[in-house]
C-alpha cells in the first residue's frame, strides 16, 4: 500500500489534507470495525448518511425493525430494500412484510400481490415440455362482459340482455342471455367480444350449438362476422334465449 500526502505537514504528528490509497495487496482477515461515511456513529458494518439521516446500510444478519435484512435504504423512514437469505431461501420484503421468496427448490412464491406480465405478448413459456405445437407461450387470460346486439335489425328488440366471456389464449368461451320484446326480421344477433378467426374456413359457419328458449331448443351457428344465426328469427313467443359457445378468436 502506498499513501501520497498533499499539502500536509510531516512531523511527530503528521496531518493529511488529502490521502490517496493507490494499491492494497496481501490483505486478508476479517473487517470488524463499523465504517461510517457522513456519520460518526455507524450502526452497521457500512453506513452512508444523507443530511444526517442514515440513507444506506449493509446490515448484519440480525433482526432490526422486525426484519433480517442485507441492505436497506432510508432507514430513518423504515423503508428497506426487501432482500435476505435465510434457510437456503432468497426472501423479498416490503419493510417487515415478506412479499415473495425464491425457495431452495427453485420455486418462486408470491405472497402479496400478483405476478404481473408487464409487456403485451409476453407470458409463461412452456417450451421445456415436449410437444409439436407452433407455440407454448401462455400470453393471455381475460374475463369480462359483452353486450348482445340486434345486429342492425331495426324491428327486433331486447327487453333484457347480458353476456359474459372468458378468454384463454385465443380460445373464447361465451355465455349470453336475452329476452325478446319485439320480433326480429333477421335470424341473427351480434356483439361477440372478439372477432372469430377465419382460419380454417368452415362452410356455413365457424361452429354450431343449441340455444335454450322458453319453449324448448333452437339451433344456432356462428360466423366470422361476429354474428350468431338462429334457425328461425328470434321472437317473443319463445321470449327467453340462453346460449353458450366456444370459438377461436383472431
Amino acid at each position: 500500500m502506498t499513501i501520497k500526502q498533499q499539502g500536509g505537514i510531516f512531523g511527530r504528528n503528521p496531518t493529511f489534507n488529502e490521502v490517496d490509497v493507490e494499491t492494497i495487496t496481501g490483505v486478508s482477515g476479517v473487517f470488524t470495525q463499523d465504517l461510517g461515511v457522513g456519520t460518526s456513529s455507524p450502526s452497521a458494518p457500512f453506513v452512508t448518511s444523507n443530511n444526517g439521516a442514515e440513507g444506506y446500510e449493509i446490515a448484519p444478519a440480525t433482526a432490526v425493525g422486525g426484519t433480517v435484512r442485507a441492505i436497506s435504504f432510508n432507514r430513518s423512514t423504515i423503508s428497506y430494500i426487501p432482500f435476505r437469505q435465510q434457510a437456503s431461501e432468497h426472501q423479498f420484503y416490503n419493510a417487515s412484510t415478506q412479499i415473495a421468496k425464491l425457495t431452495s427448490t427453485g420455486n418462486l412464491e408470491v405472497n402479496v400481490g400478483n405476478l404481473v406480465i408487464g409487456t403485451s405478448g409476453k407470458g409463461i413459456d412452456f417450451s421445456a415440455t415436449s410437444g409439436t405445437g407452433t407455440s407454448e407461450l401462455f400470453s393471455d387470460y381475460e374475463e369480462g362482459t359483452w353486450t348482445v346486439t340486434t345486429n342492425g335489425d331495426a324491428t327486433g328488440a331486447f327487453s333484457a340482455q347480458s353476456g359474459k366471456y372468458v378468454k384463454v389464449g385465443n380460445i373464447v368461451h361465451i355465455y349470453c342471455a336475452f329476452d325478446v320484446s319485439a320480433n326480429f326480421t333477421s335470424p341473427s344477433i351480434g356483439g361477440l367480444p372478439y372477432a372469430v378467426s377465419p382460419n380454417p374456413a368452415i362452410s356455413g359457419g365457424y361452429g354450431a350449438g343449441m340455444a335454450l328458449t322458453s319453449t324448448g331448443y333452437e339451433n344456432f351457428n356462428v360466423n366470422n362476422a361476429e354474428t350468431i344465426f338462429f334457425a328461425s328469427n328470434p321472437d317473443t313467443t319463445k321470449n327467453v334465449y340462453r346460449l353458450a359457445f366456444t370459438y377461436i378468436s383472431e
